[in-house]
């Protein structure tokens, strides 16, 4: 159509002033008395429906705005400090993007962010609060009496309600923290009255003017109605009986004497919209079922039978006593149409993105199976989300007849296991679970799959890996059915699966499975729509399930990103980053930089708070006993793996961690020189796969072989790691160099070693090279002097062994004959040569071979020339 103007969403008008109607009066003794209360931080604006106070604060902006306005207009779902906080910052975003954009808005109210809002919009910023009455009772109103008492420096509030708040306002207004506007300064005087009659054509005498004023009490929607009624009858007397009259019912009047008097069209079309307190003309179209919506709602506009329309927004505000009447007449007279009006209104919202407003009006529909369809779409958008509680509370209000739809009882399940019904979960399940059954397909597999979810959700409840993975692929199956044009959060629903069997893979399988399945997840349309808490703990989770496939330098982009997220998370969700920590922790160990690990185990555990998750909890315990390994404190590692270990056994479905824990546990018996007690230890978990075939556990047997004298088993108990990348392929080569070290195949070590040292550069992997032993020591000297690829790693390692050198029990002191022999076993010599060249004889130099061996406790010439250049004793020595 010629000038037809696409509403805004419907969330959005709420964020905007209304338009000057094209019939308003302007009142300059209102704007001088609200600009005189604008000397205080805060304005109180109170006065029943009608007042004309909306339009009031709206004209006196306009006329003295110096600074950024930004506007909202409350509704009920913000009662809650969560959610009015995002309606603030969504006002806020509105008035001044330019300075939002530069800012990251905190997930819970803070003063100090508005302060920083008002800084960037130049010191000054007016926030004008509409419809205050109706967060009644709710959180919001303690936190907004806390920013009238302690507002930001340049900030000036704006509250319009119906009825004063809870607020203590004596007290406010003898601090002069607050000025309040009545509806007693909102009346209309005489020639205010007046002005607005003229504005309609209309024209009294002084004495009809006066009585007009004086019935009325200056009520701007009354003398509005009787400028309307004059405007139509023409008759200025009867007029004013009627509004003067001891008995006069408004209600009535306006049904009788001005509905009743316009072209049927208009009337009816007004009846069906009345389901709505504002309107747009798509919405409208599709309640009345009128092609040329858009032009009515202009046409009443003009006639002032519609409030006034938002800037710029296509919206439409009805006017409360207007729409309380025609909706109590279209109850009355015609519930049929009714709730057919409602459900024009449910589908239009929710098709629009306003999964609350459609069900506020599937349930005043009273038709059963569009209550339950739209409650459990609606479900799932919302309990996640900050209009949680406004969908539990929306079912608690359900007309009996609509409690026998099945997928009503799903949604219920689904407040249920969120925390908001009365009925435990389990039960909630169960009974959904029947119910289901009777639904057709492919609504039954949506009810299905939504049901797997609850159960997945209640298995990361009880940490039970296998069961969570379990769910969560049967949710993923059942879904699997159902598409786009079957169920419109389909996509949503398809997400948090693959989320779940994530971190159920996680929990109960190898981390290879987890990290392919959250990369999927991460990479689907619907991981951008699903809530903060899902996307930190997915994105968090990807970063450890890489960290635990030893894929280093892809484990800390994943926790950085994570961690970077652009809005500050607020304490509701902050705990959902320990996921992103832990990784972050266990990367830097793996980097060797043991100070920074420790730091950031701190730190997970700071943003956890008491909602640390057991699964975290563990594999810090596992990461600090590794980390405390290798800085020598074995009394201390001992007692985080036992912590460890008693907690992983509190928790048996969380399986994947014992791999590490039983790696980490070898570990510390080899260098307590007790590997007597790996061989037992590692036997019964050779015949669970699930741990005997994990690579920490492949390697730590590899190592054990090693320190038992099997260095012969070693390339075969590795080879399939050996093709791999990140730490345990590093590990494993390490284990094949020592192995072919010790059986004197050089070559092969010298490519074994070159390979781990490759593979480790690459994936950022230092900590198998942090203070390399005198065997690694060695083969990294020869490295360097025969291949010299990844110089740096290499020698940084040989630097770390050098400095972490501690004094300690030296070997015992050789004699100056058996230094001497010692210098000569680096040349490679015989016994024979060295005893030409010592002027011995043979058996001399071989009782000699046997004396250092004991001292330095040590079997071969090589490990003697390697303890005795670690020990220091060749220092000095030529």
């Amino acid at each position: 159509m010629d000038g037809y103007r696409a509403p805004r969403s419907f969330n959005e008008m709420r964020f905007r002033a209304p338009n000057v109607a094209e019939r308003f009066v302007p009142r300059p003794r209102v704007t001088a008395l609200l600009q005189q209360a604008a000397g205080r931080p805060t304005i109180l604006v109170t006065g029943p429906a009608g007042t004309g106070k909306t339009l009031a604060v709206a004209d006196w902006d306009r006329a003295t705005r110096r600074a950024r306005t930004a506007w909202l207009c409350l509704d009920r779902s913000d009662a809650t400090t969560e959610r009015f906080w995002v309606s603030l910052v969504s006002a806020l975003t509105v008035a001044a993007p330019d300075a939002m954009a530069s800012v990251a808005p905190p997930a819970e109210p803070e003063v100090d962010f508005l302060q920083r809002v008002v800084a960037l919009n130049g010191g000054r910023l007016r926030i004008i609060i509409d419809d205050l009455h109706r967060i009644d009772g709710g959180s919001a109103l303690d936190w907004l009496e806390d920013l009238v008492n302690w507002p930001p420096v340049g900030l000036q509030l704006v509250l319009l309600t119906r009825h004063e708040p809870p607020f203590p306002l004596q007290r406010l207004q003898l601090a002069e923290k607050i000025s309040d506007v009545r509806s007693s300064h909102l009346a209309f005087d005489e020639q205010e009255a007046d002005q607005l009659l003229r504005s309609g054509g209309v024209s009294l005498g002084r004495d009809a003017l006066s009585e007009l004023t004086r019935s009325t009490g200056g009520w701007a929607a009354a003398l509005r109605l009787a400028c309307l009624t004059l405007e139509i009858s023409g008759d200025p007397d009867q007029v004013i009986d009627t509004f003067g009259g001891l008995g006069f019912n408004i209600s009535q009047y306006l049904w009788d004497e001005v509905l009743e008097l316009l072209p049927p069209d208009f009337g009816e079309f007004l009846l069906r919209t009345s389901v709505s307190e504002r309107l747009c003309a798509p919405l409208a179209s599709a309640i009345s079922g009128k092609p040329d919506a858009d032009l009515m709602l202009e046409a009443l506009a003009q006639a002032q039978l519609l409030a006034h329309e938002v800037t710029d927004s296509g919206w439409f505000h009805t006017h409360p006593l207007l729409t309380r009447v025609l909706r109590a007449r279209l109850h009355t007279t015609s519930p049929d149409t009714a709730s057919q009006a409602h459900r024009g209104a449910a589908q239009w919202f929710e098709a629009n993105g306003s999964p609350i407003q459609a069900l506020e009006h599937a349930i005043a529909s009273a038709d059963a199976d569009l209550i339950g369809a739209v409650a459990l779409r609606t479900g799932v958008k919302t309990v996640l989300s900050s209009d949680r509680d406004h969908f539990a509370d929306l079912l608690a209000t359900l007309p009996v007849a609509a409690t026998g739809s099945p997928e009503l009882i799903v949604a219920q399940a689904l407040s249920a296991s969120f925390g908001r019904a009365t009925v435990q979960p389990t039960a909630a399940i169960e009974l959904a679970e029947a119910a289901v059954a009777k639904l057709p397909e492919p609504r039954q597999a949506v009810s299905g799959g939504v049901l797997e979810l609850l159960r997945a959700r209640r298995s990361f409840s009880d940490c039970d890996g296998p069961a969570l993975l379990g769910h969560a692929v049967a949710a993923r199956e059942r879904l699997g059915t159902v598409g786009d044009t079957d169920f419109p959060t389909w996509e949503l629903l398809q997400t948090a699966a693959l989320i779940s069997q994530g971190l159920g893979e996680l929990w109960a399988g190898p981390p290879r499975a987890a990290a392919e399945v959250l990369d999927v997840a991460l990479r689907r349309p619907g991981y951008s729509t699903t809530s903060k808490s899902h996307a930190l703990s997915a994105s968090g989770a990807m970063a450890v399930a890489l960290s635990h496939e030893g894929r280093i330098a892809l484990a800390a982009s994943a926790a950085d990103k994570a961690l970077g997220v652009p809005e500050a998370p607020g304490a509701a969700v902050r705990h959902h980053l320990q996921w992103a920590w832990l990784a972050r922790s266990e990367a830097e160990l793996e980097s060797a930089s043991l100070e920074q690990s420790r730091r950031s185990q701190g730190r997970c555990r700071s943003v956890a708070g008491d909602r640390l998750h057991p699964f975290v909890d563990i594999a810090l315990g596992i990461s600090t006993g590794r980390r405390l390994l290798r800085t020598g404190e074995l009394d201390g590692a001992e007692r985080a793996l036992g912590q460890a270990t008693d907690a992983l056994a509190a928790h048996p479905g969380l399986p994947a961690l014992r791999p590490s824990l039983v790696a980490a546990q070898v570990d510390l018996w080899l260098a307590r020189d007790e590997a007597g007690r790996c061989v037992p230890f590692l036997s019964p978990h050779g015949e669970d796969t699930l741990i005997g075939e994990a690579p920490p556990v492949v390697n730590a047997r590899a190592r054990v072989q090693l320190a038992v004298g099997c260095g012969e088993q070693v390339r075969a108990t590795v080879a399939p790691l050996l093709n791999g990348h990140g730490v345990p392929t590093v590990e494993a080569w390490l284990a094949v160099a020592a192995a072919e070290d010790h059986q004197r195949h050089d070559t092969r070590a010298a490519e074994a070693t070159a390979k781990a040292l490759a593979v480790a550069a690459q994936d950022g992997v230092r900590l198998p090279f942090l203070r390399p032993g005198n065997q690694l020591a060695s083969s990294l000297r020869r490295h360097l002097e025969v291949r010299g690829t990844n110089r740096e790693l290499a020698e940084w390692s040989l630097s770390t062994g050098r400095s972490a050198r501690v004094p300690g029990p030296r070997p015992a002191a050789l004699t100056d004959r058996e230094c001497a022999v010692l210098l000569y076993l680096q040349t490679m010599a015989s016994n024979a040569e060295i005893a030409c060249s010592l002027n011995v004889s043979e058996n001399t130099v071989k009782q000699h071979l046997k004396s250092i061996y004991r001292k330095l406790s040590v079997n071969t010439r090589r490990d003697a020339v390697r303890t005795a250049r670690a020990s220091g004793l060749l220092d000095g020595l030529d």
